[in-house]
């Protein structure tokens, strides 16, 4: 109907952005599981949420599926996928796969691989041979739990992101110590990793031992 249209077309106004066909299906497959026998209708498009509920109840799915370890991992990649706003929305970050997995198997690099492919099934992250991002941005504020993520503890995620962009510069510059972090930066960091040492990959582990 021309509701359902227009409900469509408002959703996100960058309607040929790469992802936008992805969260349409979602929608339209929500739509069909409510449909009146075999007819699409309004009612059922509204009764999904549209594309904001197909994408939460896509992630949920994804969530819910996992048991704790893995749910603490999808929270971990999900959260580096994230570039996050000053004064600005949050956006969707690109992300290499070496920052999420690192280069040597481990059972913790394992779980994050694991997750990160459930994620490309649902369709809730795309990647290429060398990096993945979130498919489209409407994930960042139609899911709650990832939403109440980037709110629960933002100085932390602040405090991660410069720590993860001073690692890979230090790695890129060949290791220079003039790179590494000291005084008040370095105490900041300290004590943020301290609390969320499962959050760090390698190269972030090493740049905070060498500081």
């Amino acid at each position: 109907g021309e509701d359902a249209r227009d409900d469509v077309a408002t959703a996100d106004t960058d309607s040929y952005e790469a992802g936008r066909l992805a969260l349409l299906s979602y929608a339209l497959q929500q739509t069909w599981l409510n449909r009146e026998g075999r007819r699409l209708t309004v009612a059922g498009y509204r009764a999904t949420g549209g594309i904001d509920g197909a994408i939460a109840q896509a992630a949920d799915k994804v969530y819910n599926n996992l048991n704790p370890a893995g749910q603490a991992a999808l929270r971990r990649v999900l959260l580096r996928l994230v570039s996050l706003g000053d004064g600005i929305p949050d956006s969707r970050r690109r992300v290499t796969l070496a920052e999420l997995t690192g280069s040597v198997d481990s059972p913790r690099a394992n779980l994050i691989r694991a997750v990160l492919q459930d994620l490309i099934d649902a369709r809730l992250v795309t990647a290429d041979q060398d990096t993945v991002e979130i498919t489209h941005e409407t994930l960042l504020r139609a899911w709650p739990r990832l939403r109440q993520w980037l709110i629960d503890d933002r100085a932390g995620l602040r405090t991660h992101r410069e720590l993860t962009d001073a690692a890979r510069e230090w790695q890129r510059e060949g290791r220079d110590p003039s790179r590494l972090f000291r005084g008040t930066r370095l105490a900041v960091a300290k004590d943020w990793a301290e609390h969320h040492g499962q959050d760090l990959n390698a190269d972030e582990q090493a740049f905070l031992a060498a500081s």
